[in-house]
């Protein structure tokens, strides 16, 4: 990618870091917009080796300081908004760094009702006049994570480990060469886990991806929130709207949006031209 190509200066970067990837917008003056896929800057994954990969990463493309707004799973803590503001801080103006729910709550068109994150990993808050009133969820693959694209794989793996496939799930599964590498071991790798809600045939898997988007209801939803509608974000929620929906219907609540990535949404909220 070019910094300034005929004329058109780089004026921001606006970046969405989830578990799996994180999206960096490169925005110019003319309102052009180039979005590269990177690795996940989820605070996991951060090891000298890490920063020394990105700070080629950010040398590369960024030449002179601009604004950049942060939004990005794991920013809760301080300590890791400070780890990540001392790193960026020779490439940038200015940061605004907040959590990828924090820009969610700022960016949505729905000011009222619940916001869901189902990708990697989940979470739910409950808002109220752009205001986070709870949030239920969000403790880690190790914990729960219902109603992500992690616990479908391990709801599945568990299974496949346990025999109890059928035999075209078991062939299915087996194609993969991650099992290789044992249960406890597997499960313990988020990522890969995950990937098998995007690898396997949906129809054959269906009743684990609709066991897998009813539980994130029962332990999200039910007994904890009273909501008229409710916005879901991430490739997974994206990908199972029509399993989403059916959930939905049966509590009431009216589905405000489902977005599969939000950068385009902190683009249009954030970004500098």
């Amino acid at each position: 990618m070019k910094k300034i190509m005929n004329g058109n200066k780089l004026t921001s970067v606006v970046v969405d870091s989830g578990g799996s990837f994180s999206a960096w917008a490169f925005i110019f003056a003319d309102g052009a917009t180039e979005i590269i896929e990177v690795e996940s800057f989820h605070p996991t994954n951060f090891s000298d080796e890490f920063f020394k990969r990105n700070k080629l990463f950010l040398k590369e493309h960024i030449t002179s300081p601009i604004p950049l707004f942060f939004f990005g799973a794991g920013m809760g803590k301080q300590e890791n908004k400070e780890i990540l503001s001392d790193f960026f801080q020779p490439y940038f103006s200015s940061m605004t760094i907040l959590t990828d729910i924090q820009g969610l709550v700022l960016s949505l068109k729905m000011t009222d009702g619940a916001i869901a994150i189902m990708g990697t990993g989940s979470v739910l808050v409950d808002i109220a006049d752009r205001t986070i009133r709870q949030q239920i969820g969000g403790l880690g693959h190790l914990k729960g994570d219902e109603g992500s694209a992690y616990y479908f794989g391990k709801l599945v793996l568990t299974d496949f480990f346990d025999g109890r496939l059928s035999t075209k799930q078991t062939v299915e599964i087996e194609r993969s060469a991650a099992i290789s590498v044992g249960r406890e071991a597997l499960l313990l790798d988020k990522y890969t886990t995950a990937s098998f809600a995007k690898n396997l045939d949906k129809q054959l898997f269906l009743d684990y991806h609709k066991k897998n988007i009813k539980l994130f209801f029962q332990v999200h939803f039910d007994h904890h929130i009273q909501v008229k509608e409710a916005t879901f974000v991430g490739s997974y929620a994206f990908f199972m709207k029509d399993l989403i929906l059916n959930e939905l219907q049966q509590r009431n609540i009216q589905l405000s949006e489902c977005i599969q990535k939000p950068i385009g949404l902190f683009c249009a909220k954030f970004g500098i031209r």
